[in-house]
């Protein structure tokens, strides 16, 4: 299909209920280093009625040139009275721990990599204008190298090898939009 400058064509439209988007993207940090990327988003209807919410799928990526490494899947689904939110995601990445407290030494070596993994969900059910639901929320991180900070190379920090965390809550919310 050609495509002529001012056209009316959606290049991301797949159908009437569903659309799709990529693009690529760079950053830099002195955490990261320089990093490159990119996301897919897809956007699409489940409900039947005619002013439905969108739902939407993303997953998103990067690599950087600090060998730090993200990858993660997003979604928000609505349906006719309820919604999910799901987040899963996998990370590598260089960080840095300077120590605890008001009186921790200023160190030069305060690099160690880690990974961490997880999940969280959002279940909301809607009722005229109010929305209730619970909240789940799981990560698991792990201290992949110490290298040479010297906090992490003993076993005086609790939680200095990794851990796992969780979460469970409540979520309420009032939407009085027409």
């Amino acid at each position: 299909m050609p495509l002529y400058a001012g056209s009316n064509t959606d290049s991301s439209k797949v159908s009437d209920n569903f659309t799709i988007l990529a693009y690529p993207y760079a950053f830099y940090k002195p955490e990261t280093g320089l990093a490159f990327g990119g996301s897919v988003i897809a956007n699409f209807v489940i409900s039947p009625e005619k002013f439905s919410n969108p739902s939407q799928i993303i997953l998103n990526g990067y690599y950087t040139t600090l060998k730090n490494f993200s990858l993660s899947i997003d979604d928000v689904i609505y349906f006719s009275t309820f919604s999910l939110n799901t987040s899963l995601f996998y990370d590598k990445f260089l960080n840095r721990f300077y120590g605890y407290g008001n009186n921790s030494a200023d160190i030069n070596d305060a690099d160690f990599r880690a990974k961490k993994y997880g999940l969280s969900l959002i279940f909301n059910k809607y009722v005229k204008s109010a929305l209730f639901g619970f909240i789940l929320d799981l990560s698991d991180w792990q201290v992949t190298d110490y290298m040479s900070n010297p906090y992490l190379n003993n076993d005086d920090i609790s939680g200095g090898k990794g851990g796992l965390t969780s979460g469970l809550g409540v979520s309420l919310g009032f939407d009085s939009r027409d």
